[in-house]
């Protein structure tokens, strides 16, 4: 789609954060109406072979992605339309949610099945999750995530189209061309050690603040992940790459950190003014809640 190459990088960068030796899941929400080409954007992953692109997942599929996950054959999965899984009865989805939301943060060692039976991995098991939603379920979901820390794991990026862009998107379809379709495509990677100076960390920190839910914690550690991602970014850009990239070290430098804060200014900014002003246990809060989150 048009005016979507920034998110595109976003999203290549929390796919690379996942073969970096201090890897942990960097998690991407797509926020936007329908038609807005998000879905689109995340196939153009599929040819990667650590993504397992998905356009709907059950219990028992997730359980296969993260075995996948130990072997080390999966790392990222990428889920088209997570209005599919809101629509699943409430118990169906928060089974599904409680494993999910452990494995795109602290991991999944074990999982407790009925009938006394259960699944065990033998270390914690992590995927980065890239997924989309609509605007309105965003909006009618918000509380329930909130509450149980589901939202507080991801960079969220609501985007929308301006009229001057659904102009220039009709007049591009009226013409007959097509959008442009890429498939992204990594050499093999593996052990990738990047170091960065803590002063570069330390200028994340007011971006942290400001995108977080809570108090910053997870988003200063995704942040961190991006600009690591970005050197290796960087690294692979370069022409001369052969197929296999290899017991490397990279060193972040300022163009990276530039980068980073640019790409920033695209993750949502809940307001903060009053961060703990709302009691989201109380359902007289509700409008109140989703009025402070959505301003």
């Amino acid at each position: 789609m048009l005016f979507v190459k920034d998110i595109e990088k976003i999203i290549l960068l929390s796919v690379l954060s996942q073969y970096l030796n201090k890897k942990r899941p960097i998690n991407i929400m797509l926020v936007a109406p329908s038609e807005s080409g998000g879905s689109t954007m995340m196939k153009q992953f599929d040819s990667i072979s650590s993504v397992a692109f998905v356009s709907d997942i059950t219990y028992k599929g997730l359980l296969d992605i993260l075995k996948d996950a130990l072997d080390g054959k999966r790392k990222t999965l990428m889920l088209s339309d997570y209005v599919k899984i809101l629509g699943r009865p409430f118990a169906t989805r928060m089974n599904f949610e409680t494993i999910l939301n452990q494995a795109i943060e602290e991991g999944v060692k074990e999982i407790l099945l009925p009938n006394e039976m259960k699944v065990s991995f033998g270390k914690f098991v992590t995927l980065s999750l890239v997924t989309k939603v609509t605007t309105e379920m965003y909006n009618k979901n918000i509380l329930g995530w909130y509450t149980t820390g589901f939202i507080q794991r991801f960079l969220v990026i609501k985007f929308e189209y301006t009229d001057d862009e659904v102009s220039t998107i009709m007049d591009f379809i009226i013409s007959g061309k097509h959008f442009e379709k890429i498939s992204f495509i990594l050499p093999e990677i593996k052990n990738v050690t990047v170091n960065c100076k803590q002063e570069y960390y330390e200028i994340l920190k007011e971006k942290s603040e400001k995108i977080a839910f809570n108090y910053g914690f997870r988003v200063q550690q995704q942040l961190q992940l991006l600009l690591d991602s970005h050197a290796l970014f960087r690294y692979l850009d370069n022409d001369k790459i052969d197929k296999n990239v290899e017991n490397i070290i990279i060193d972040v430098n300022e163009s990276d950190i530039k980068e980073i804060l640019r790409l920033s200014d695209y993750f949502y900014r809940p307001k903060k003014e009053n961060r703990l002003k709302y009691d989201v246990s109380d359902d007289s809060d509700l409008s109140n809640f989703m009025r402070y989150n959505n301003e």
